[in-house]
Order: C-alpha cells, then structure tokens, then sequence
C-alpha cells in the first residue's frame, strides 16, 4: 500500500522550516535590539492617552447635547404632525373614545429608541394638564398636577406648553430603585386640537450611541499616539532591517531551493485535477478525473467524479424549477388582466350623459390589487360610486375585492335610496365566515345626476375632497364609522351634499397619501390638497395621470401599497342645469 502525504502535511512541512529559520534570525536580532529602547517611547505613550481621555470627555459633551436633543425634539414634533392629521377624524372630547384608537395609541404612545433599545416615551395631554394617552396607563385621565410638589422641574416644563407652542428642558426623576436621574422633555402643541403631545428620554440611557462615536475618536487618537512611537523607533528600525536584509537574502534562498522541490509534490496532481474539471464544466461528463497525488487531491478527485451524476440531475431540476417560475409569472399575470377586467377601465364610461365626467386609476404595488373602484347607474339618474382598500396585499387581497366588489353590485341594486344601509348589509355578509380577520375600508356614493345632489357613507376610508373650480377644497364630513367586515352589527351614517357645476369630488385610497419617497417621508394629504389646488380646471385624465406620474418619482422603487383614484366632475350639461 503506497502511503502518499496530505496537503496540510506538505504545508505544514514548509512552513514549519521556513518560521524555523525566521524565528532563529528574529530572536538574534530582537535580542541585541530590544533593550535600546528608550524611556522616551513609553512616556509618548502615556500622553497620548491622556490626550485621549481629555477629548473624549469633550467630544462626549458635544456629542450628547447636540445629537440627543435634536433627535428628541424631531421625534415629537413628527408625532404632532401625525397626529394633528389623525385627529381631525376623531371626536377630541371623548376621552375614551380615544383611548380606545389602537392607530391613535399606537402613534401617541411610541417608543423611543436609540441603539441599545427603548429609551423613552411619548405621551398626550391636553391644556389643562390631564393626561389623555400615556405608556402608563394608570396615569390616563389623572392631571400632572399631582405630581407638581415631587418632580416641580417637571410641572414648570407642562405649564410652559399650555402657552407656548414648543418647550424643552431637563428635569429630575426618581428611578424604580430611588435614584436620582435626568430626564429631557420636549413638548408640542397638536395643531387644531386642545392636545400637546410630549417626548420623554433617560438621558443616560440615550446617549449610549454616543460611546461608538468616543471608540472611533479614542483609535485615531491611539493611531497618533502610535505613529509618534513609530517615528521615534525609525531610527532604531534602519539599523535592524540591515541585518534583516542580509539574514532574509539568506533565508530567501533557502526557502526558494526547498519550496521548488517541495511545491511541486503539491502543484502537478493539482494542475492534473483542474485541466480535467475544466473538461467537465465545458459539458463533457464523460470525463474521468484522475485520482491521483495527495490524499486531499485523491479525495476531491473522487468527489468531481460522483458530482458529474448529481450534476446532470441538478440541471434537469433547474430546468424544471425555471419552467414553474414562468408558468407562475404566467398565471400572476393573468390573474391581473382578470382584475383589471372586472373593473370599469373605458373612459368616459357613459358617453351618453353630458351632465358629468368619470375618470378612474388603479395602479397595483405587485401583481394583483387589494384596491379597487367601481361605478354603475341604479336608476336612470342615480350613479353609484365605491372606492375601497382591502387589508392586505397580494392574490388573498384581490380574492377578497372581488367578492367585496360582487357584495357591492348585487346590495346597491336592491337598496337605491340610502348608502349607509347599504354599507351595513355588505358589511354583515363580509363578516360572515371571515376567517382570516380581513376588513375593507370604503365610501359609497349615491349620485344625482340631474341635480349634483348626493348622498353618501364611509367605512373608515379617508375623507372624499370636493374641488371647486377655483381651486378651494373641502373635506366631506366623516362620522367616524368603522371599516367593513369587522363587526357584522355595525350601522353607518348617510351624510347628504351637493356637487355644483364645474366641482369636482375626488376619491382616493391610503396609498396616495402614505406613498413613502426619500428619507421615509409621506406624500401626505397636504402635498396632495395642494396638488388638487394647482389642477383645478384639468380633464380628469390628465389630472390622474399627472398624479399617479408625481406619485411614481416621489416613491422610486420603494411603492409597496396600491394607488386608486376616482375623480366625478358636474359638467352643468345636464337636463336640469339647461332648464334653470
């Protein structure tokens, strides 16, 4: 039985004699160099690092205040942004109706993070210090006054923000094991709303992100400290790498005459394996790859030439894998084109009637769309308008649109008169064997034709906008009634109002406004109702393009929810209008 060495045990041979002699040429020279250094180097050191303490402390001053309070301060005034928006769909004087908003918690009561984890709060309060949402919710509805004569620091900053629109400053707390500890709180009003909306952070726990920033400062304050020694050694350094130089020609050429003989022990069973691999990966699997050389080589050898079976076989499941991968984009697209079928998709839709224009959009952020809208005449001069936003993306999404957008055609035919109860009736059949928990948002509209009169309800959808021709807006008045398919008992409002002549009603879906571009920003309502004010006086088309087109550049590649407009114009064309 021939014995054939391994690869390591080559190597390791190598090495072995080569660090051999290094180490015999370093311990001479070491030896007789290492006792010059002098008093001086370790007395650079010393001061280096006395630098860096000193610095750190003030770039930790510098850091905590500036990057800690800005970052607070940011927080809380975003949330009373958010919030200002929110509660404009809410009853501000029932406190616990509030309460009982999970969005309207969720938003008011964030935690506030920092690189370690939760370092702070934010709470809601209103003018006259009662607290309306906190974390601790033992505190909702009791007034910081209470705590006035422990934490006065404290009650000084909630009295500044009943008056001013923006406050901040420290104050002292005691812990849960009765320490003393710092506290910065900032305040902001909650624009149209008697709130105030407060941050709160422990400051030592917040400013832990600071400690990377003092690493970083300390290693190039140590990498100074040690380029200082370096240059008081360099003189020392020229005298060894002489010696060096003459002991590494030497050794350079006994590694060169060893490593020659001993490489190619290594090297030719190796160049043997790879020509006949290339071999194999250029398709000829008939190839037999030698086993020969070390026992690693022999080894590997023998792996290729089992893997040439496994390889064929993994081919044909590629090949079989990469046909299902098409087949299913097939099918997704399809599935789309039967979506966008089942929706009104000819404009005008009814080019028969003068009194009014119709455009839609419905833009799906993957394949299929949990959005939709719908419209259909119940009377000869009564149009039906739903637009509505499925929970949920994806094929569960569109199947349950579908069957929203059935419940929608078939309850609407048989009740003409009143939208809200319409509502309630789709509703109670959506919550019926709903398993999966999916609601809809939605508002239906009952359209005049003849008059510009209409009625209509709202399932938790965002508020419909009338544009007038000038460009002044107004939102539709919402009752706050909640989504569909959630509680089968739930009744709706019917709320009445009139389209004059040339105004426009717009509705539209959560994915305009909450279209996230840059930086994590919202396209927000605002920029939307200014948008709205600007194109007053378009053609719908244009008007949704123009949108839709504003929204894609805003979003980039981040769209991850579906846009749906629907735009009525009362073109003051009809019978009615010609007779007054």
């Amino acid at each position: 039985m021939t014995y054939h060495l391994s690869i390591r045990q080559l190597m390791l041979s190598i090495l072995l004699f080569i660090i051999l002699l290094l180490l015999a040429a370093m311990a001479m020279i070491a030896d007789n160099n290492i006792k010059q250094l002098t008093a001086n180097d370790i007395g650079v050191a010393e001061d280096a690092l006395q630098q860096l303490l000193q610095e750190n402390f003030e770039q930790s001053r510098r850091i905590l205040t500036r990057y800690g309070e800005e970052r607070v301060a940011m927080t809380a005034e975003n949330a009373a942004t958010q919030l200002s928006l929110m509660l404009q769909g809410y009853d501000q004087t029932n406190y616990n109706f509030l309460r009982g908003s999970v969005p309207l918690r969720e938003l008011a009561n964030q935690k506030i993070y920092s690189s370690e984890g939760p370092v702070g709060y934010l709470d809601m309060y209103d003018t006259n210090g009662v607290s309306v949402l906190h974390p601790n919710k033992d505190i909702e509805g009791r007034n910081f006054s209470e705590w006035k004569d422990q934490y006065p620091d404290m009650w000084e900053l909630v009295l500044r923000s009943f008056e001013e629109n923006e406050v901040s400053g420290y104050y002292t707390f005691l812990d849960a094991e009765n320490r003393k500890r710092q506290k910065f709180l900032v305040s902001y009003r909650v624009a149209g709303t008697p709130f105030i909306v407060s941050a709160t952070v422990v400051i030592d726990k917040y400013f832990l992100p600071v400690h990377q920033a003092l690493r970083l400062e300390g290693q190039e304050i140590a990498d100074r400290s040690r380029q200082t020694i370096k240059e008081s050694a360099d003189k020392l350094s020229k005298k060894i790498k002489i010696r060096v130089g003459i002991w590494g020609l030497v050794l350079l050429v006994i590694s060169f005459i060893a490593g020659f003989f001993l490489s190619a022990a290594i090297s030719d069973p190796v160049r043997r394996l790879s020509r006949a691999a290339r071999r194999v990966g250029r398709g000829n699997f008939a190839e037999q790859i030698p086993e020969s050389g070390p026992n690693e080589i022999v080894d590997l050898a023998h792996s290729f030439n089992m893997m040439k079976g496994e390889l064929v076989g993994y081919i044909d499941q590629v090949k079989e894998e990469a046909v299902s991968r098409q087949a299913m984009a097939s099918e997704m697209q399809v599935a789309r084109e039967i979506q966008t079928s089942l929706l009104p998709n000819r404009f005008p839709p009814f080019p028969d009637h003068g009194e009014f224009s119709l455009y839609a959009v419905n833009e799906s952020a993957k394949e299929v769309a949990g959005d939709f809208y719908d419209f259909f005449f119940l009377t000869p001069a009564t149009l039906a308008l739903v637009i509505a936003d499925v929970s949920g993306k994806g094929v569960p999404a569109s199947l349950f649109m579908a069957v929203t957008r059935t419940l929608f055609r078939a309850i609407c035919k048989h009740n003409k008169r009143d939208p809200g109860t319409a509502l309630a009736q789709v509703n109670k059949a959506l919550c019926e064997n709903n398993d999966q928990c999916m609601f809809v948002t939605a508002v239906l509209v009952y359209y005049d034709i003849r008059t510009g009169d209409f009625s209509y309800a709202n399932a938790g959808h965002d508020d419909p906008i009338v544009v007038k021709p000038d460009g002044d807006l107004r939102l539709l008045a919402n009752p706050g009634n909640v989504v569909l398919g959630v509680d089968g008992s739930q009744q709706y409002t019917t709320s009445h109002d009139l389209l004059a002549p040339e105004e426009m009603l717009f509705c539209y879906t959560d994915g305009v406004t909450e279209a996230v571009g840059e930086n994590n920003t919202f396209f927000g309502r605002k920029r939307l109702e200014q948008y709205l004010r600007d194109s007053a006086g378009q053609e719908l088309d244009a008007l949704c393009a123009l949108l839709v087109g504003d929204l894609d550049r805003f979003q980039g590649e981040n769209r991850f929810d579906d846009i749906t407009i629907l735009a009525l114009k009362n073109q003051g064309d009809g019978p009615e209008s010609q007779i007054l």
